[in-house]
């Protein structure tokens, strides 16, 4: 019976302990998906200006052409490394998502071990508590012996 408690305890902690890592998993994945929006988004609108500063190339003296073409390549840069970022937070979420449905598996398992152990707690307190009651019943039946 204490090794039941003892064991019972051990599967609670374990519980908790896969509890926290869920939701640190669920945190980085909600992350990781805010970056592959604003990746998306700050790529997006890093193209559409560098057409724009892009289409104002033909007109202008050189000075300001070469400014307007240097700051559309910055952008058309800052889009393709937005994009990176994004291809890379998007992988982040699939490994996110298979530490969460790992921890997922997990929980299921340990909800599973400790509701059986649980009845196995009480299976084994029941059974004792028959016992006992059997047994001071055979007491109390007893004929007392008297001389």
């Amino acid at each position: 019976m204490a090794n039941d408690a003892k064991r019972l305890r051990m599967l609670e902690r374990q519980h908790r302990i896969t509890m926290v890592g869920r939701r640190e998993a669920l945190a980085a994945l909600a992350q990781a998906n805010a970056t592959v929006a604003k990746s998306a988004a700050l790529a997006t609108r890093s193209r559409m200006l560098a057409r724009q500063y892009g289409s104002r190339l033909t007109q202008g003296a050189g000075l300001e052409l070469t400014q307007n073409g240097a700051f559309a390549g910055s952008l058309a840069r800052i889009a393709k490394d937005a994009d990176q970022s994004e291809a890379m937070a998007a992988q982040a979420c699939d490994q996110h998502a298979g530490v969460l449905a790992t921890n997922d598996q997990k929980l299921e398992r340990l909800d599973e071990r400790i509701s059986a152990k649980r009845r196995d707690i009480q299976r084994a307190h029941q059974i004792r508590e028959t016992t006992d009651a059997t047994a001071l019943a055979r007491k109390l039946l007893r004929k007392p012996m008297i001389d």
